[in-house]
């Protein structure tokens, strides 16, 4: 934890203990993101998410579907920065293109 760079949340990466903690995780956060999702209506969407932001240490208010629409499209930011690092290594890249990409990556 500690510190991080501008911006980002401060304990963000002691939430597990290894790779392999986060690895056994992982399945089960995104069985609860694609139910959330699935159950997700115009109801659900059309509300104001208000929450406190501890990157910016203030109370936030967006529209839910804007707030939803930044959580699955911030992902592409963070392939693009993957995808430069390995680039820049020399590294041959997978696939980041989403019709290309397999559906079970």
């Amino acid at each position: 934890g500690g510190e991080g760079a501008k911006g980002s949340i401060p304990d963000s990466t002691d939430l597990f203990d290894s790779y392999a903690d986060w690895r056994a995780a992982r399945p089960d956060m995104d069985a609860r993101i694609s139910n959330w999702a699935a159950a997700a209506d115009n109801a659900a969407l059309g509300g104001v998410l208000n929450w406190h932001s501890k990157v910016l240490g203030q109370e936030m208010s967006h529209p839910m579907a804007q707030v939803v629409t930044h959580v699955f499209n911030h992902q592409t930011h963070h392939r693009g920065q993957v995808h430069a690092m390995l680039t820049s290594l020399g590294a041959e890249t997978p696939v980041t293109d989403l019709p290309f990409m397999p559906e079970d990556a």
